[in-house]
Protein backbone atom coordinates (compact mmCIF):
# COMPACT_ATOMS: atom_id res chain seq x y z
CA UNK A 1 0.00 0.00 0.00
CA UNK A 2 1.69 3.57 -1.06
CA UNK A 3 1.50 6.40 1.52
CA UNK A 4 0.35 9.72 0.39
CA UNK A 5 2.93 12.35 0.90
CA UNK A 6 1.66 15.84 2.47
CA UNK A 7 3.35 19.05 2.03
CA UNK A 8 3.59 22.11 4.79
CA UNK A 9 0.51 23.70 6.34
CA UNK A 10 0.74 27.26 5.10
CA UNK A 11 -1.20 30.16 5.76
CA UNK A 12 -2.79 32.69 2.95
CA UNK A 13 -3.69 36.17 3.71
CA UNK A 14 -5.72 38.20 1.34
CA UNK A 15 -5.99 41.60 2.52
CA UNK A 16 -8.19 44.21 1.72
CA UNK A 17 -6.35 47.39 3.21
CA UNK A 18 -6.12 50.27 1.06
CA UNK A 19 -2.29 50.69 -0.05
CA UNK A 20 -0.07 54.16 0.64
CA UNK A 21 1.32 55.07 -2.61
CA UNK A 22 4.91 57.26 -2.37
CA UNK A 23 5.29 59.91 -4.56
CA UNK A 24 9.00 61.34 -5.87
CA UNK A 25 9.33 64.17 -8.31
CA UNK A 26 12.47 64.77 -9.78
CA UNK A 27 13.82 67.34 -10.26
CA UNK A 28 12.27 68.93 -7.03
CA UNK A 29 13.54 72.39 -7.66
CA UNK A 30 13.33 72.63 -12.12
CA UNK A 31 14.35 74.99 -13.95
CA UNK A 32 11.36 77.50 -15.22
CA UNK A 33 9.90 75.35 -18.38
CA UNK A 34 11.45 72.40 -17.74
CA UNK A 35 10.25 69.15 -17.41
CA UNK A 36 9.36 67.16 -14.51
CA UNK A 37 8.80 63.26 -13.81
CA UNK A 38 6.70 62.01 -10.96
CA UNK A 39 6.77 58.34 -9.96
CA UNK A 40 4.11 56.93 -7.66
CA UNK A 41 5.01 53.47 -6.24
CA UNK A 42 2.94 51.06 -4.29
CA UNK A 43 2.97 47.59 -2.45
CA UNK A 44 3.66 44.73 -4.85
CA UNK A 45 3.66 47.24 -8.01
CA UNK A 46 3.49 44.41 -10.73
CA UNK A 47 0.25 43.15 -9.77
CA UNK A 48 -1.70 45.43 -12.27
CA UNK A 49 -2.36 49.12 -10.88
CA UNK A 50 -3.24 51.96 -12.90
CA UNK A 51 -2.05 55.49 -11.58
CA UNK A 52 -3.82 58.11 -11.17
CA UNK A 53 -1.88 62.04 -11.21
CA UNK A 54 -3.53 65.20 -9.00
CA UNK A 55 -2.60 68.69 -9.12
CA UNK A 56 -3.31 70.25 -5.44
CA UNK A 57 -5.47 73.36 -5.61
CA UNK A 58 -5.61 75.52 -2.49
CA UNK A 59 -9.09 76.53 -1.19
CA UNK A 60 -9.88 80.39 -0.61
CA UNK A 61 -10.16 79.45 3.29
CA UNK A 62 -6.46 78.91 2.57
CA UNK A 63 -6.60 75.50 5.40
CA UNK A 64 -7.10 73.15 2.89
CA UNK A 65 -6.70 72.03 -0.80
CA UNK A 66 -9.11 69.81 -3.78
CA UNK A 67 -6.82 67.84 -5.95
CA UNK A 68 -7.92 68.45 -9.85
CA UNK A 69 -6.91 65.75 -12.26
CA UNK A 70 -3.88 66.05 -14.57
CA UNK A 71 -4.82 66.05 -18.31
CA UNK A 72 -3.99 62.80 -19.66
CA UNK A 73 -4.82 61.04 -16.06
CA UNK A 74 -8.32 60.78 -16.25
CA UNK A 75 -8.36 57.10 -17.17
CA UNK A 76 -5.58 56.37 -15.05
CA UNK A 77 -1.90 55.00 -16.64
CA UNK A 78 -0.55 52.02 -17.04
CA UNK A 79 3.08 53.21 -16.47
CA UNK A 80 3.91 54.89 -12.71
CA UNK A 81 5.47 57.42 -14.24
CA UNK A 82 3.92 60.92 -15.16
CA UNK A 83 6.06 63.67 -17.00
CA UNK A 84 4.70 67.58 -16.77
CA UNK A 85 6.23 69.83 -19.27
CA UNK A 86 7.17 73.36 -18.75
CA UNK A 87 6.54 73.68 -14.97
CA UNK A 88 7.22 77.24 -14.41
CA UNK A 89 5.90 77.60 -10.47
CA UNK A 90 5.20 76.06 -7.18
CA UNK A 91 2.62 73.42 -7.47
CA UNK A 92 1.84 70.06 -5.14
CA UNK A 93 0.91 67.21 -6.43
CA UNK A 94 -0.51 63.56 -5.43
CA UNK A 95 -0.92 60.46 -6.82
CA UNK A 96 -3.56 57.07 -6.32
CA UNK A 97 -3.60 53.96 -7.55
CA UNK A 98 -6.15 51.36 -8.91
CA UNK A 99 -6.71 48.13 -10.20
CA UNK A 100 -9.86 45.78 -10.69
CA UNK A 101 -13.48 45.99 -11.41
CA UNK A 102 -14.97 47.22 -10.03
CA UNK A 103 -11.85 49.74 -9.44
CA UNK A 104 -10.33 49.52 -5.90
CA UNK A 105 -8.18 52.71 -5.06
CA UNK A 106 -5.50 52.85 -2.87
CA UNK A 107 -5.23 56.12 -0.63
CA UNK A 108 -3.77 59.54 -1.65
CA UNK A 109 -0.47 60.11 -1.17
CA UNK A 110 1.09 62.89 0.81
CA UNK A 111 1.37 65.99 -0.57
CA UNK A 112 4.45 66.43 -2.25
CA UNK A 113 5.68 69.85 -3.91
CA UNK A 114 7.86 71.15 -6.97
CA UNK A 115 9.26 74.17 -6.22
CA UNK A 116 9.80 77.23 -8.62
CA UNK A 117 13.64 77.71 -9.64
CA UNK A 118 13.92 80.92 -11.36
CA UNK A 119 16.26 82.43 -9.08
CA UNK A 120 15.70 86.37 -9.13
CA UNK A 121 13.73 87.43 -5.95
CA UNK A 122 12.81 84.51 -3.36
CA UNK A 123 11.04 84.01 -0.28
CA UNK A 124 12.91 82.69 2.37
CA UNK A 125 10.62 80.16 4.44
CA UNK A 126 11.08 77.40 6.60
CA UNK A 127 11.74 74.18 4.58
CA UNK A 128 10.03 72.01 7.13
CA UNK A 129 6.53 72.03 8.85
CA UNK A 130 6.66 74.62 11.58
CA UNK A 131 4.71 73.00 15.05
CA UNK A 132 1.75 75.27 16.36
CA UNK A 133 2.71 77.87 18.33
CA UNK A 134 6.47 78.82 17.36
CA UNK A 135 7.24 82.10 15.70
CA UNK A 136 7.79 82.28 12.06
CA UNK A 137 9.62 84.96 9.88
CA UNK A 138 9.37 85.17 6.16
CA UNK A 139 11.86 87.10 4.37
CA UNK A 140 12.32 88.42 0.72
CA UNK A 141 15.42 88.33 -0.79
CA UNK A 142 16.88 89.30 -4.20
CA UNK A 143 20.03 86.78 -4.32
CA UNK A 144 21.71 87.69 -1.57
CA UNK A 145 20.82 90.42 -0.87
CA UNK A 146 17.54 91.58 1.63
CA UNK A 147 15.17 93.16 -0.73
CA UNK A 148 12.89 96.04 1.47
CA UNK A 149 9.54 98.14 0.38
CA UNK A 150 8.05 94.41 -0.15
CA UNK A 151 4.40 93.28 -0.30
CA UNK A 152 3.36 89.96 1.18
CA UNK A 153 0.79 87.74 -0.44
CA UNK A 154 -0.86 84.63 1.48
CA UNK A 155 -3.05 82.42 -1.34
CA UNK A 156 -3.11 85.57 -3.35
CA UNK A 157 -3.72 88.06 -0.77
CA UNK A 158 -2.01 91.15 0.38
CA UNK A 159 -1.73 90.52 4.22
CA UNK A 160 1.47 92.86 4.48
CA UNK A 161 2.55 96.52 2.58
CA UNK A 162 4.99 98.57 4.45
CA UNK A 163 8.53 99.34 4.27
CA UNK A 164 9.51 95.97 6.65
CA UNK A 165 11.95 93.01 4.59
CA UNK A 166 9.81 90.69 6.57
CA UNK A 167 6.54 88.54 7.51
CA UNK A 168 7.01 88.03 11.23
CA UNK A 169 3.77 85.66 12.73
CA UNK A 170 4.31 85.12 16.54
CA UNK A 171 2.55 82.06 17.20
CA UNK A 172 1.64 79.91 14.04
CA UNK A 173 -1.65 77.97 13.71
CA UNK A 174 -3.36 75.68 11.28
CA UNK A 175 -4.98 78.65 9.78
CA UNK A 176 -1.62 80.30 8.73
CA UNK A 177 -0.98 76.93 6.56
CA UNK A 178 -1.13 78.40 2.98
CA UNK A 179 1.04 79.51 -0.13
CA UNK A 180 3.04 83.20 0.54
CA UNK A 181 4.88 84.50 -1.75
CA UNK A 182 6.42 88.25 -2.03
CA UNK A 183 6.35 90.84 -4.55
CA UNK A 184 9.33 94.33 -4.74
CA UNK A 185 7.31 97.32 -4.62
CA UNK A 186 9.52 99.70 -5.90
CA UNK A 187 11.20 97.69 -8.82
CA UNK A 188 9.99 98.53 -12.66
CA UNK A 189 9.81 94.80 -13.77
CA UNK A 190 7.27 94.08 -10.29
CA UNK A 191 9.77 91.27 -9.55
CA UNK A 192 7.88 88.89 -7.80
CA UNK A 193 9.40 85.58 -5.88
CA UNK A 194 7.61 82.20 -6.95
CA UNK A 195 5.28 80.96 -4.14
CA UNK A 196 6.48 78.94 -1.35
CA UNK A 197 3.96 76.50 0.96
CA UNK A 198 3.82 77.45 4.63
CA UNK A 199 3.12 73.91 6.11
CA UNK A 200 1.99 73.79 10.14
CA UNK A 201 1.92 70.67 12.31
CA UNK A 202 0.40 69.71 15.34
CA UNK A 203 2.81 70.98 18.35
CA UNK A 204 2.47 67.46 19.88
CA UNK A 205 3.85 64.93 16.03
Amino acid sequence: MSETLWSDVFTLTVSNERPLPVLTVSPSWPSPGASVTLNCSVDHPSAGWSFYWYKAVPQLSGNSYSYELLAGSENGTEQDLFIIDGQTHTAGYVCTAGRGDPVFYSWYCKLVFVWSGDGEIILVSPVRPVAEGRPVTLSCKLKTETVYNVDFYKNDKLIQNDTRSELTISAVSKSDEGFYKCKQRDSADGWTSPESWLSVKCKYD
